[in-house]
């Protein structure tokens, strides 16, 4: 059975790029960058499903809810009140992933306490999604 190099699939899972789209060769496991914007890419995929629907399978985007979720559930074990508060403040604005970013980048133990928890998080899905493609890590 094909491996999927985990590593690769967890910064992929991060990679929030709308133009940057993933898919991993059923046979081989192998990781393949779609461009949206270079044409001639896009044509030699549509051939190979042509000959070969279930060639690729292709790697999910998280949606912003999903993202929002991960937010929310660090926001809940964060024990600094005001930092709490910060977070939760960046939640509600218009752009609240940059926002929370932002609040995080003054408190680096913080910061570093959610790059960890993010990274967690992405390869639990990585794993899941994994196990249920049938591919191995």
């Amino acid at each position: 059975m094909p491996k999927v190099d985990l590593k690769a699939l967890i910064q992929i899972l991060g990679d929030h790029e709308p133009a940057n789209q993933y898919l991993i060769e059923r046979a081989t496991g192998k990781i393949i960058k779609i461009d949206l914007e270079n044409r001639a890419q896009l044509e030699q995929i549509k051939k190979a499903l042509a000959t070969d629907k279930g060639k690729y399978i292709q790697v999910p985007k998280a949606s912003p809810r999903e993202n929002h979720a991960d937010m929310e559930r660090f926001i809940a074990q964060v024990h600094d009140p005001k930092l709490k508060e910060n977070l939760k403040r960046a939640m509600t604005s218009h752009r609240p992933f940059r926002e929370f970013r932002d609040v995080l980048e003054t408190k680096l133990k913080e910061k570093r306490e959610w790059e960890a928890f993010l990274r967690q998080s992405l390869e639990q899905k990585a794993r899941t999604f994994v196990k249920g493609t049938g591919l191995e890590v």
